[in-house]
């Protein structure tokens, strides 16, 4: 037991990282800097590789920001943009891998499906 009392999952690093990513996003709402905008960049996509559902929040975070940066500052709207193609980028590798992964699944449950049929076939 004393083993599970000291493992890390990954959803306190998926919660820690977005909450960074929230702070810098608040910060970059008061004032537009650099530096702001680049560890925004990097906590971004740090949650988004710890856990699937970082993906689902940095979205809400950087649809909220596109939206006030729409109505008060159209000029930083091109460091948005910058920002969300690095993270895209830099998720290619992690799509590969997802992708490979879902489509063994996807053979291994036809197969059972095939094998037991109460399981979901005809």
């Amino acid at each position: 037991m004393m083993f599970f009392g000291l493992q890390i999952r990954m959803y306190s690093w998926a919660m820690f990282f977005l909450t960074l990513s929230f702070y810098y996003c608040y910060k970059i709402t008061k004032k537009s800097t650099k530096k702001n905008w680049i560890i925004f960049t990097i906590f971004s996509s740090l949650a988004i590789y710890t856990h699937y559902y970082g993906i689902i929040a940095v979205c809400i975070l950087y649809s909220i920001l596109l939206v006030h940066l729409i109505l008060k500052n159209k000029v930083l709207i091109k460091n948005w943009i910058l920002s969300t193609t690095f993270i895209s980028l830099s998720y290619i590798p992690w799509i590969i891998i997802f992708l490979n992964k879902s489509f063994y699944i996807n053979m291994l449950i036809e197969l059972l499906c095939g094998l037991f049929p109460t399981l979901g076939g005809v």
